[in-house]
């Protein structure tokens, strides 16, 4: 039996632009309200290293800093104090970031959700070298929030994982309040479960300054480990699997605790495949593997032409 390892790069591969900076330019022309503020503007500004690995780097914006740059840029002929009283006397500023702690992650999980539906909504064909390595009896964990494995693979639901949700569409009624957003059904997030101690929702109000408040963002946005499901899903196969096949993930950070948990899964006898996207990374991912998976054989592998 082979288990799977799915990430972002296997919808990618199938020609689904699902990567964050396709993300960057949905969220540039949709809008999601938080208060008097659009999802994007927290990211105005965001250079294009964050974005590579945004969801990792989520513990690093300076969400306060960002938006002092945005309320300069729309009022760009006021000086530096005339700025900071226009701000004070704007309550709607201080409402609006007060928001953003409880509806951030929602707002976010639900662009991220119709994003990821949107580009997996057309015709997909299925790759050959993927059809001839799944078996019936083959089990999968994907990181992805989408069912090609369901849609494209005909892989039995019962057989798959998805670790972090499954992006679902939010039909909204007509008199739904826009600035409302629902439970996720998707888990998105970094990985520093320690990310900046400093950082709480404690935070005195200070009417110059209503940003503050926003040092908490950081916090809210932390992932929640699924490591107790993980665990569940492997024991019953585990005694079964012989070959593990990593397709599609970069093996960042964000995720180690996964393969940490998974190497004391995973049968020492049984062959780890990692399928390589890009060469050049090829001795890094070679250590994270060595790394994390203790005593078993790893193989890298490359993608055949297309």
């Amino acid at each position: 039996m082979k288990l799977f390892i799915i990430g972002n790069g296997f919808d990618r591969r199938h020609k689904c632009e699902t990567g964050y900076d396709s993300f960057k330019k949905y969220l540039q022309s949709h809008s999601y309200m938080i208060g008097d503020f659009e999802l994007s503007h927290y990211f105005n500004g965001l250079d294009k290293k964050l974005w590579n690995d945004f969801e990792n780097e989520l513990e690093n914006i300076d969400f306060e800093e960002q938006m002092d740059y945005f309320i300069a840029d729309t009022n760009p002929d006021l000086p530096d104090n005339e700025l900071a009283h226009n701000v004070t006397l704007n309550s709607g500023f201080q409402e609006s970031f007060e928001e953003a702690l409880d509806n951030f992650y929602p707002a976010l999980c639900e662009a991220m959700s119709t994003f990821v539906i949107e580009a997996t909504s057309g015709k997909i064909d299925a790759k050959s070298y993927f059809s001839n390595i799944i078996k019936p009896e083959d089990v999968f964990i994907t990181f992805n929030y989408t069912k090609l494995l369901e849609k494209v693979y005909k892989v039995d639901e019962k057989n798959i994982k998805h670790i972090h949700g499954i992006a679902y569409p939010r039909f909204r009624h007509k008199d739904d309040d826009l600035n409302s957003y629902g439970d996720p059904t998707i888990i998105f997030g970094h990985g520093n479960l320690n990310s900046n101690p400093r950082i709480h929702r404690n935070y005195e109000y200070n009417p110059s300054k209503p940003q503050k408040c926003l040092e908490a963002l950081n916090q809210e946005l932390k992932k929640d480990y699924q490591i107790d499901e993980l665990v569940r899903f492997v024991t019953k196969y585990k005694d079964d699997i012989d070959i593990v096949e990593i397709i599609g993930h970069n093996l960042g950070e964000v995720d180690e605790q996964y393969f940490e948990e998974l190497n004391k899964l995973i049968p020492r006898n049984a062959m780890i495949n990692y399928w390589l996207f890009d060469e050049c990374e090829e001795e890094e991912k070679k250590s994270f593997l060595n790394s994390n998976f203790h005593g078993h054989r790893i193989l890298i592998k490359s993608y055949p032409e297309e």
